[in-house]
């Protein structure tokens, strides 16, 4: 089952860059959370990648569905919006490659993880970027603005 939500996060991500050099940036800054070396699944990548038909269907509705889902306007309204009026209100944008946008989401599901690489990225969030197994600083302005929202 595909997230739409992480679909769109994940073209926010270096959006200018390929998809592989956005999956080695966040892929990066992970191992450097966890205080180890994370890789990618290749098997479960190239499962994901080969029999995610209803992503890709999802994916290419996502280019023409528009945010008046999520809006106070009706998709009657929208539908009646002229195409320049239309521009720029669709959860993707008819620039992004459905295809390139599934293969990033896809390598950034099967980042092969253990409890324990989990638990040290989580600290390392609670710590403000400082993972405890290292000492190292990551910066978390890349994943958010405000890295203290998660205190409570």
């Amino acid at each position: 089952m595909i997230d739409i939500g992480a679909l769109k996060v994940s073209t926010m991500v270096k959006p200018d860059a390929p998809p592989h050099e956005r999956a080695a940036f966040v892929l990066d800054r992970l191992s450097s959370m966890a205080g180890e070396k994370l890789s990618y699944s290749l098997p479960a990548y190239l499962a994901s990648r080969n029999a995610s038909f209803a992503d890709y269907a999802i994916a290419y509705r996502l280019v023409r569905l528009p945010l008046a889902c999520q809006s106070k306007m009706s998709s009657v309204a929208y539908c009646a919006l002229s195409p320049q009026q239309q521009k720029g209100r669709n959860m993707l944008d008819a620039k992004e490659d459905p295809r390139e946008v599934l293969d990033f989401y896809f390598q950034l599901e099967n980042i092969a993880c253990n409890c324990r690489s989990l638990a040290t990225i989580a600290a390392t969030l609670a710590n403000g970027g400082s993972c405890p197994t290292n000492n190292a600083y990551v910066s978390l302005s890349i994943f958010m603005d405000d890295p203290l929202m998660f205190h409570v």
